[in-house]
This record gives C-alpha cells, sequence and structure tokens, in this order.
C-alpha cells in the first residue's frame, strides 16, 4: 500500500472525506496508476513480462507522498478546528455553570431578602399587635379604673345620704322625744286653784 492508502485506512477516510485539493492530488495518483495498470495489462496480454522502472514508482510515491502531506495538514487543520469547537463547547459549559451559579446565587439572596423582609414585616406586625394589645390593655384598665372611682364615688355618696338620713331621723325623733316630753310635763303639771269671790285683794278695797 502507499503511504496516502495506509493514511486513509487508519483514519477511515473515503475520497469524499478529503479536502478539494487532496482529491485533487489523489485523482493525479489515480490516473497516473491507472494509466500504469494500463500498461501492465497490455504486457500481460501481450505474453510479456511488465516491470514497474525506478521513475514510474518514484512518481507514484510522489504523488502519494504529496496526498498524504495534503490529508495530514487537513487532519491538522480539522483536528485544530476541532480543538477550537471543544475549546468553545468547555468554555460555553463554564459560562452556562457559571450563569447557573450565579443565578442560584441571585435566586438564593432574592430568597434570603425576602425571607429578612417578611421576618420583619411580621416582626413589625406583632410589635404593632403588642402595642395595640397594651393600647387596649391601658384603657380597660383606665376603664376600669374610672369605674371603681365611679362605683366608689357612689358608694360614699350612698353612705354620705344614708348617714345625712340617719342624722335627719335622729333629729325627728329627738324632736318627737322633746314634744313628748313637754306634753308629758304639761299633763304631770296640775292646773291652778281658783279664788273665792270677794277675797282676793283687789276686792278688799271694792
Amino acid at each position: 500500500m502507499y503511504p496516502h492508502q495506509v493514511l486513509m485506512d487508519e483514519h477511515k477516510l473515503s475520497k469524499t472525506d478529503l479536502s478539494q485539493e487532496a482529491q485533487e492530488y489523489l485523482t493525479d495518483f489515480n490516473h497516473y496508476h491507472r494509466g500504469i495498470s494500463l500498461k501492465e495489462s497490455r504486457a500481460i496480454k501481450a505474453g510479456k513480462e511488465f516491470n514497474l522502472s525506478d521513475s514510474e514508482n518514484n512518481k507514484l510515491n510522489r504523488f502519494s507522498k504529496s496526498v498524504a502531506l495534503k490529508i495530514y495538514e487537513d487532519l491538522k487543520v480539522r483536528e485544530a478546528a476541532k480543538k477550537v469547537e471543544e475549546d468553545k463547547e468547555i468554555k460555553i459549559k463554564e459560562e452556562a455553570r457559571e450563569l447557573a451559579k450565579q443565578q442560584l446565587e441571585e435566586e438564593a439572596r432574592i430568597k434570603a431578602e425576602n425571607q429578612a423582609k417578611k421576618e420583619k414585616e411580621e416582626e413589625e406586625e406583632r410589635k404593632l399587635q403588642e402595642a395595640e394589645k397594651e393600647k387596649l390593655q391601658l384603657v380597660q384598665e383606665e376603664e376600669e379604673r374610672k369605674l371603681q372611682e365611679e362605683e366608689q364615688r357612689l358608694e360614699e355618696q350612698i353612705l354620705e345620704e344614708q348617714i345625712l338620713e340617719e342624722e335627719r331621723l335622729d333629729e325627728e325623733r329627738l324632736k318627737e322625744r322633746e314634744l313628748r316630753n313637754i306634753e308629758r310635763d304639761k299633763r304631770a303639771v296640775p292646773p291652778p286653784k281658783k279664788q273665792d269671790k270677794g277675797t282676793g285683794l283687789f276686792d278688799y278695797f271694792f
């Protein structure tokens, strides 16, 4: 096998896999090789021995090496392009991972901020409810205090009225006793005796 044939066999390449320039080199090789094969066939048909000359063999090898060199160049270009694509894919994947990481971090940050905001709002709401509760309790305590004061005032007023009523009743009872005593004393004193007519001093002179 010629060099380019070995190379194509190793990389499992067909003519259609080659670049345009490599295909042109391969065409030159094939045309020259077919010409030699045709000469060999004619010699065999003529019953003559065919020997490939050194110049022909060298020319075939030069054509083959030209094809092989071009295939090598194309393979290097393809490998370089493949590496560029691979590097590009790696970069894209890394950027995608970095973007995903940043997105996760951003989502975590937003989640943490929302949680902190929620906790702050809940704390403010709790404080507001406690303040309202304390305010309501103070109002209730103030109302209870006023109610107690009013009840105490009413009790004191009732007690004062009761005392005044007792005093009034005592005064009335005292007056009644005094009146009864006066009446009793009046009844206890006998009426004055009547004097006989003419026995008085006034009658003496007249």
